[in-house]
C-alpha cells in the first residue's frame, strides 16, 4: 500500500523538479509549493532525485540549495519500480522514460507532471500526463467549483 499524504498524488518528472528549483515564477514552482504545503501529494523516484541533483549541480549550481530543500520538504521519494513494470511501461513511453512512468504507476499517482509530455502516452485510465501549467489550471478550476456561486 502506498502511503497517502493528502491531496491528488502527483509524480514529478525531473524536468519539472529542475524548473521549479530554478525559477520562482512558473507553474513547476507553484506545484512544488502546493506539495510543500500539503495541498497535493508530491512524489518522485530515486532516479528522479539523482538526475535532478546531478543536472542542477552541473548546469544550475546556484539552484542546488533550493533543490535540496524541495527534495526534503515537498516530495516523497517512493520505491523503485521492478523490471517487469518498467518493461510494461516501455510500451507507453520513450525508452529512457519507461522507469519514470513505471515509478509514477507503482506509486499510484493520478498525474505525471512533465515538460516532456510527448515522451509519454499511457492509457488515460492509468495516469494523466500533463504539463505543469495544465495541472495548475486543472487545480484552479477544481477550487473554483468549491466556492459559493454568489461570490
Amino acid at each position: 500500500m502506498v502511503p497517502d499524504r493528502g491531496g491528488p498524488r502527483v509524480f514529478f518528472d525531473t524536468s519539472t523538479v529542475i524548473a521549479g528549483a530554478y525559477s520562482r515564477k512558473g507553474a513547476s514552482y507553484v506545484l512544488l509549493q502546493l506539495a510543500a504545503f500539503g495541498f497535493l501529494d508530491g512524489r518522485i523516484s530515486p532516479g528522479v532525485r539523482e538526475e535532478a541533483l546531478r543536472n542542477v549541480a552541473v548546469k544550475l549550481p546556484g539552484s542546488l540549495a533550493a533543490l535540496r530543500v524541495l527534495l526534503s520538504e515537498a516530495l516523497y521519494e517512493g520505491p523503485l519500480a521492478d523490471a517487469a513494470l518498467v518493461a510494461a511501461a516501455g510500451a507507453f513511453s520513450h525508452p529512457k522514460d519507461a522507469v519514470v512512468l513505471a515509478s509514477a504507476m507503482i506509486q499510484q499517482s493520478h498525474f505525471l507532471v512533465t515538460l516532456n509530455e510527448r515522451d509519454f502516452w499511457p492509457p488515460p485510465d492509468w495516469i494523466k500526463v500533463v504539463r505543469p501549467g495544465v495541472l495548475v489550471e486543472h487545480l484552479r478550476d477544481h477550487v473554483r467549483k468549491l466556492l459559493p456561486a454568489d461570490r
